[in-house]
């Protein structure tokens, strides 16, 4: 016979997800500070800096991206649209490899949070406001460099601007998880169970 939707707190299941996304909150944070690294804009010696930054924006992207799609998910939800979420937050943590490249990485990022929003249950569309962090952060290093702020690089770019606005975005996608992270411990995951007839 058919029982009827059980409603099973998912104690463990909200610990581990709240705890993954305060990691993921801290792990942005550390991006953010290593792209403020001077070390970053040196003619010499930026090698070291830079590695350490793009290993930080690649791990973040890779352990958000995982948290988002857990934290976005919905029973027994396979459309054709969710995989195309879940594949577009895929090309856009691997975009993160290139980690200079932070106006394709941030749209990429920001179209796959907000597509794992959409794709998701609607309890969850707040998380697109993870996307909105890195858009902001865009916005700002593209101000600043078409304003010319700080020193010019070895190819006259103003990178440095562009290192303020991938902290803006860091800091404001950490408050984000930081937000969804208290969110996500008052929620329970629904099973529906049935048993063969007798």
């Amino acid at each position: 016979m058919d029982t009827a939707p059980s409603t099973i707190p998912a104690h463990s299941t909200r610990s581990v997800l709240r705890v993954a996304l305060v990691i993921d909150a801290v792990l942005w944070l550390a991006a953010g500070a290593a792209s403020v690294n001077r070390g970053l804009y040196s003619d010499d010696d930026w090698e070291g800096p830079y590695v350490l930054f793009s290993v930080l924006v690649l791990v973040a992207a890779a352990a958000t991206t995982l948290s988002i799609t857990m934290y976005t998910s919905k029973p027994n939800a396979r459309t054709a649209s969710r995989f195309a979420a879940v594949a577009l937050a895929v090309l856009a943590t691997v975009s993160t490899m290139v980690a200079w490249a932070f106006p394709v990485w941030s749209v990429l990022l920001a179209a796959s949070f907000a597509a794992l929003a959409g794709t998701g249950t609607p309890q969850r569309r707040h998380a697109m406001w993870l996307g909105a962090a890195f858009l902001a952060g865009l916005a700002v290093a593209l101000v600043g460099a078409n304003a010319r702020l700080g020193p010019p690089g070895s190819y006259d770019d103003h990178s440095e601007a562009q290192g303020w606005g991938v902290t803006v975005a860091c800091v404001l996608a950490a408050a984000v998880l930081a937000v969804l992270a208290r969110r996500s411990s008052g929620t329970s995951i629904a099973i529906r169970s049935a048993t063969q007839p007798a």
